[in-house]
């Protein structure tokens, strides 16, 4: 009886094929897992930063006892929020996402960003813009390969509402040019215009 030949083709042998079947399975599984929770958390972190956005230019908004001083004040939010211990984890201590003050202003901060047609010349941009970088969506994943982007994913986060005036826009803009348009049209001021009393309420 003739022994069995070992010299069998291994090209049709079948065993260890379920093996690498789950290894690649197991591997394309983590892949996604992975894509799919970094996006998910960085749409996330995206909305929070959207509320920062919001607090800040509400906090601009509000009036003052000049512009600057808005800004400043809406910095200070911006900076109060990220540095408060919630948000301080992901915005300030980690790698994974950058979060800076790109600009804080009125329209003519804002309108080369966003040019409006000659039909339509006034811009009602006034706010605060903010930088968000997301490095965590910049992985190095198998058989997906590296991110082709160097910098990484980037937007702007934009949160505009209508500035108040602040104090001094109201005395200049206002309340001395209402006093010089008076005594313009001939109306005799008791006192003169120096006896108008200014009564200010949220700025104007």
């Amino acid at each position: 009886m003739k022994k069995k030949s070992m010299g069998k083709n291994i090209l049709k042998s079948n065993k260890g094929s379920l093996t690498v079947d789950f290894i690649f399975g197991m591997t394309l599984c983590f892949i996604s897992m992975a894509v799919f929770f970094a996006m998910s958390f960085s749409l996330s972190v995206v909305e929070i930063s959207q509320y920062i956005a919001f607090a800040s230019a509400r906090t601009y908004n509000a009036a003052h006892i000049s512009q600057e001083k808005q800004a400043e004040r809406a910095a200070d939010k911006f900076n109060i929020l990220t540095n408060s211990p919630s948000f301080k984890t992901f915005l300030k201590d980690s790698d994974w996402f950058e979060l800076k003050i790109r600009k804080i202003g009125d329209k003519e901060t804002f309108v080369q960003d966003f040019p409006l047609s000659a039909d339509n010349p006034r811009n009602l941009f006034v706010g605060v813009q903010l930088s968000f970088k997301a490095s965590m969506l910049d992985m190095s994943l198998p058989f997906v390969g590296n991110s082709s982007d160097e910098e990484g994913f980037s937007s702007n986060i934009n949160a505009f509402l209508g500035r108040e005036p602040s104090f001094n826009e109201c005395i200049e803009n206002f309340h001395n040019q209402k006093a010089t348009l008076l005594s313009g049209l001939g109306y005799n001021i008791p006192g003169g215009a120096n006896a108008i009393k200014v009564i200010i309420d949220n700025g104007c």
